[in-house]
């Protein structure tokens, strides 16, 4: 990941931890269902063992009367002069009856206006009342969310809510329910292990169940397995996560759903006979036996339901860590520290792979592709000035060896184009730092220069509640890249440096085949909560499920 600044795996349940991988990954085979034991090479990190999948939550309709619980939630949107919420829905005058005018009371005293985030709640005897308000717009999102915030900071393991302001996109509500329930124990002992939320049951007060709600929780949580296993692999140090275990990841899913997912790892040696110059470049830098080139390639292959179907490839950069080379990144501003979330567009395209098969897609086959491999220093690391041979013999010119993901991609590229035959290719990768400089921490970059493919995935950004911006594809640009020995450098001046990155890539890929890349490297990481963030599943997610149907 280059950047130009001044400067127990907790996998879902189904056992997927880091201590149980297939050695198959280490013989470049097809993953043959023999679960073998596999160590991390650390003595003295281990991984844990497998504790966290968002938990199932019971879906009830009721009226006030019959609820058993404890804690009732009130949406409320705010007013459009901002001021002291004077007007309840049915649902809230509702509850401001049973409660003898609790709820009037509660907003008087707090001058409860709705403004977004905000939150009051009354103690009662046996009950606890919380506003939540929600802007000027309903947000499904923000009050699931807020359900299961709640039900942590007041151990309510039923809760009720209902009223206009809910929404109607269940499936949201409920994927913000299930993860905001994430937490991350493996490394922590003692006092400092978190309780997870109680959430049992969320009760909707006079509200008619519908099937399609039970559909929404189904997928709701197939997508919160897929997340949860994105930011488990990202969280996880690099002790942890090698290269090895996470061919492990990949395999592991191919056992817990076998009649969905195929998996085949090729070493650095199947690598060779590839002539994959590029990426092994780059690998060999690392240290052998867990940290060599495991080079994934995990298939999903939906029940069909009619003649046709599409074939997508979801390419993710899969440095388990970056230390920049003989580039070396600074000890300060270069975030070297955090190079462990260099993996995070691999965990992205892992976590999709769950999804998918959680939820069953139709119609549909996607291609899960990741180099994964470290950037190390070594006696056999690329050094700048080395020039690299690409699977499709095009040569190029190392100038910067912490420019070293899209390197991994070229080959990624070439091989999901000529061993897939997908209808269309997007990689993610935690490319440049450039991109959040451009975008912060909280929007990632689309690359592409096929309108219909942008439209595509900006829709299923939007529709996923994940942030994506189309940034241009400046082909004058490209010049930044010529070489005077080779055909192309790996890097090109200090400015523009994300779309210089994307125009790399752009090399090594077919002109007729669309393509785009997503640059996440702001968004992969929370760095308020110091945590990774699971970004892209969501949107991946959503992309294929339009592309099936």
């Amino acid at each position: 990941m280059k950047f130009w600044l001044s400067l127990p795996l907790l996998l879902p349940r189904h056992g997927f931890g880091l201590a149980t991988i297939g050695r198959a990954a280490a013989r470049g085979r097809a993953f043959s269902g023999k679960r073998l034991e596999y160590a991390p090479y650390s003595a003295n990190t281990q991984a844990a063992a497998t504790s966290w999948s968002p938990k199932r939550i019971e879906i009830v309709s009721s009226t006030l009367d019959e609820f058993d619980g404890s804690l009732i939630i009130i949406p409320m949107i705010q007013r459009e002069d901002g001021e002291i919420i004077s007007e309840f829905d049915e649902y809230a005058q509702s509850v401001d009856a049973a409660t003898e005018g609790a709820v009037s009371e509660l907003v008087a005293a707090e001058e409860f206006k709705g403004k977004a985030g905000s939150s009051a709640v009354l103690r009662l005897p046996k009950l606890r009342i919380a506003l939540f308000g929600l802007g000027d717009k309903a947000s499904s999102a923000a009050i699931g969310k807020y359900i299961t915030d709640m039900s942590k900071a007041h151990k309510a393991n039923v809760i009720g809510i209902g009223g206009s302001s809910l929404g109607d996109d269940y499936e949201k509500l409920y994927t913000a329910c299930f993860e905001a329930s994430y937490v991350d124990n493996r490394f922590r002992t003692g006092d400092a292990v978190i309780e997870p939320p109680p959430l049992e049951k969320i009760v909707f007060f006079n509200h008619h169940h519908h099937q399609e709600e039970n559909a929404a929780l189904s997928t709701a949580h197939a997508i919160a397995c897929g997340v949860g296993l994105a930011r488990d692999v990202v969280n996880a140090p690099a002790n942890v996560v090698t290269p090895k275990s996470l061919a492990g990841v990949a395999l592991d899913l191919a056992q817990a759903y076998p009649h969905l997912l195929s998996c085949k790892i090729l070493d650095a040696q199947e690598c060779e006979k590839r002539k994959m110059g590029a990426y092994l470049g780059v690998a060999k830098g690392s240290a052998p036996e867990s940290s060599e080139a495991q080079f994934i390639h995990l298939t999903y292959t939906g029940p069909s339901s009619k003649d046709t179907s599409t074939t997508l490839a979801m390419i993710g950069k899969g440095l388990t860590y970056d230390s920049g080379g003989y580039n070396i990144k600074p000890s300060a501003g270069g975030m070297i520290e955090k190079m462990k979330f260099d993996m995070g567009g691999s965990a992205a395209v892992l976590g999709t792979a769950k999804s998918l098969a959680e939820m069953k897609l139709k119609d549909c086959t996607v291609h899960f592709i990741v180099a994964a491999c470290e950037n190390m220093i070594g006696p056999h690391a690329m050094r700048p000035g080395d020039i690299l041979t690409a699977s499709n013999g095009r040569t190029i010119e190392v100038i910067n060896t912490d420019a070293e993901g899209r390197l991994t991609l070229a080959d990624a590229l070439i091989y999901a184009e000529s061993e897939c035959k997908p209808d269309a290719i997007v990689d993610l990768a935690t490319l440049t730092g450039a991109m959040i400089i451009a975008l912060g921490e909280k929007c990632a970059g689309l690359f592409t220069p096929n309108d219909d493919l942008a439209t595509e995935l900006t829709d299923a950004a939007h529709s996923a509640g994940e942030k994506l911006w189309r940034m241009p594809l400046e082909t004058e640009y490209s010049d930044q890249l010529k070489s005077k020995i080779a055909d192309l450098k790996n890097v090109g001046g200090r400015p523009a440096g994300s779309i210089t990155a994307a125009l790399f890539l752009k090399e090594f890929v077919s002109k007729d085949l669309p393509w785009a890349h997503m640059d996440i490297a702001g968004p992969v990481w929370d760095t308020k909560d110091d945590t990774a963030t699971g970004y892209g599943v969501k949107t991946l997610v959503a992309w294929a499920r339009a592309r099936s149907s």
